[in-house]
């Protein structure tokens, strides 16, 4: 038969990164590969097997509706040193997105009301910077929502908002280092 790296390695081959359903199918089909992995289209797609049989279109990975974020963080001020051993108590704070682009900007408040009306008081997001800001998107015509990494959290001001770079200028610039 034809040549396939199974044959030659003695072992399964398996590709990713910019595939589309047709190329990944024609690669499975030639026997080139023996498992296509589509990670960034699952993301923005968690139905893609079923835009993949029917053929509808895919939502791009940075152009899914954007509701708000969600930074998940260890800042300082929730940190403590016990015998030597430092303990870190996580912080999720859920904000509503301002802007997007080519900076990331979300609303942040120290104090927030609970859906029973009972006011609670966010942490301090001191020494949380360089975290992970998530952005929650509704990715499917049925409404669900998914959590996407948006940008690296490298600013905020106390009861005004949260700043970020976003990963896809991350992407432009190691794509423009190479």
């Amino acid at each position: 038969g034809a040549w396939t790296w199974k044959t030659a390695l003695g072992c399964s081959t398996i590709a990713a990164g910019n595939l589309t359903a047709e190329s990944a199918q024609a690669h499975l089909d030639s026997g080139l590969l023996q498992l296509a992995v589509v990670g960034r289209p699952f993301i923005a797609n968690p139905d893609l097997p079923a835009r993949f049989r029917s053929g509808l279109p895919l939502a791009d990975f940075d152009e899914a509706p954007l509701h708000a974020l969600v930074l998940a963080a260890y800042p300082y001020a929730q940190m403590s040193r016990v015998d030597a051993v430092l303990h870190a108590r996580p912080v999720v704070v859920f904000a509503r997105c301002l802007q997007s682009g080519s900076e990331v900007r979300a609303s942040y408040a120290r104090t927030a009301t609970r859906a029973d009306g009972v006011p609670i008081d966010a942490p301090a997001l001191d020494g949380a910077s360089g975290a992970t800001l998530w952005a929650l998107r509704t990715v499917t015509a049925d409404g669900r929502y998914v959590l996407q990494p948006a940008a690296v959290q490298f600013a905020f001001k106390h009861d005004a908002y949260m700043r970020g770079a976003p990963f896809s200028a991350l992407r432009q610039l190691m794509q423009s280092a190479h």
